[in-house]
């Protein structure tokens, strides 16, 4: 797609942005226009915004996608475009940015709680030297956000200790407009309570929550408010409920910058909890129904299930166990403890023989060698995790619910049956 603002002149683009609704690309351009493609022809068109000297350096369209706003960083100001027929709103003005020099970017989401309230109003972000510049789009109004003893300057935006650079903006469920600073760090701009995870810490493994174990999770919040912790879902507050040390539903209150800690054992939150990587999602209100949140993944590190023996057969000084596949994805190794004596293949430290897990299939066959014929063995299984956890109990039954035991026998082919001793060989030739 060939991008041109005519014979001779040369440009670079500066920012790309996609509308859904029209299903058109924009291009921004430091010569003085922006380029619409849309997906249907692949073909640009030049939207010129001002003289080629004058530079825009990012675009934006509303979340309804029926309006576009062009940064004009060398005015600088804000350029208001009609997305449904690519046509600027009015020719040859912009929406200042004096008070906010070097405009880089912009971002237009949904916010829940205007300022002046009401219900969601649509607000641009605009990233410049002197901070963050916020804009009401149904009014074009930018707010006045700095210092208030600054009288004499109007729509100067909110400060900050680091000149903000790229920006980007979540939905408003979330409430975030997230800042890529000039330092190489990431900023977050957000009217939400602001809640900071202190530790999260497992009573019995330094690494993941186990069977028999619980998980504390202490944290703070910048105002004072009400929490709730909930294991996955996402920012919309989806998961599910846990349940506390105390047997009560994971919330209650916080105070500003004082940490609270809550307890949540495994065992009463088991059906909730999964094998391997899990989420909890702390949510604190504050009294103005602002939600903001803080997410941590943690580990979940169970012992194996109980394995099913299927079957016992026999051969010449050996024994085959058939036990069930288990499908846990971290399902290692499977002990196997064979014995004369019935009690000790259910205590006995050290396995007999041990069998990695398979990739796939229902079954698993294991061989025992090295036995008397003629005498009866016991077997007992467990299954082994990649951590060490061992199944809660060795199985020592049949499905059938019969003890699993098995004699070796002496095996014999059709020479053998017959009573013949002295083997058999082939002889080519003529009787």
């Amino acid at each position: 797609i060939t991008l041109a603002l005519g014979i001779g002149r040369t440009f670079t683009v500066t920012d790309a942005a996609f509308n859904s609704t029209t299903n058109t690309f924009y291009f921004s351009t430091d010569g003085g226009a922006l380029f619409a493609v849309p997906t249907s022809s692949g073909t640009a068109t030049s939207i010129a915004l001002s003289n080629s000297s004058v530079a825009i350096q990012a675009v934006a369209f509303t979340p309804n996608g029926q309006w576009a706003y062009a940064v004009d960083s060398t005015s600088p100001g804000l350029v208001k475009i009609d997305a449904t027929s690519n046509s600027i709103l009015k020719q040859g003005t912009t929406i200042s940015l004096a008070a906010n020099s070097n405009p880089r970017d912009i971002a237009i989401a949904t916010v829940k709680r205007p300022i002046g309230g009401g219900d969601n109003a649509v607000y641009a972000f605009v990233s410049g030297d002197k901070g963050i510049t916020v804009v009401n789009t149904a009014t074009d109004e930018i707010f006045d956000l700095g210092n208030p003893d600054d009288t004499d300057i109007d729509g100067e935006p909110i400060p900050a200790s680091i000149a903000p650079g790229f920006l980007s903006a979540t939905s408003s469920d979330d409430g975030h407009v997230l800042i890529g600073n000039t330092t190489g760090t990431i900023g977050v701009l957000t009217a939400n309570p602001w809640v900071t995870l202190k530790s999260l810490n497992f009573s019995n493994n330094a690494n993941s929550l186990t069977t028999n174990g619980s998980a504390t999770i202490t944290f703070q919040a910048d105002v004072a408010g009400t929490y709730e912790i909930l294991l996955g879902g996402d920012v919309t507050a989806s998961g599910q409920s846990l349940t506390t040390s105390e047997g009560q539903t994971a919330v209650g209150s916080v105070s500003a910058n004082t940490d609270t800690a809550v307890t949540v054992p495994y065992a009463s939150n088991s059906g909730k909890f999964s094998e391997g990587t899990n989420t909890f999602f702390i949510f604190v209100t504050d009294s103005s129904d602002n939600r903001g949140r803080m997410a941590r993944s943690f580990t979940v590190d169970t012992p194996p299930g109980n394995v099913a023996i299927q079957s016992v057969g026999f051969g010449n000084g050996r024994l085959f166990l058939n036990f069930r596949r288990l499908t846990a994805s971290d399902i290692k190794t499977y002990n196997i403890y064979v014995s004369t004596d019935e009690t000790t293949v259910a205590t006995a430290e050290s396995p007999t023989v041990q069998v990695s897990q398979t990739d796939s299939g229902d079954t698993i066959s294991a061989t025992v060698g090295s036995l008397t014929n003629g005498t009866s063995y016991f077997f007992a299984v467990e299954a082994v995790d990649n951590a060490g956890n061992k199944s809660p109990n060795r199985t020592t039954k049949l499905v059938d619910g019969s003890t699993a035991t098995g004699t070796p026998e002496l095996t014999a082919g059709p020479i053998g049956l017959s009573g013949e001793t002295g083997g058999c060989s082939l002889i080519r030739g003529v009787l």
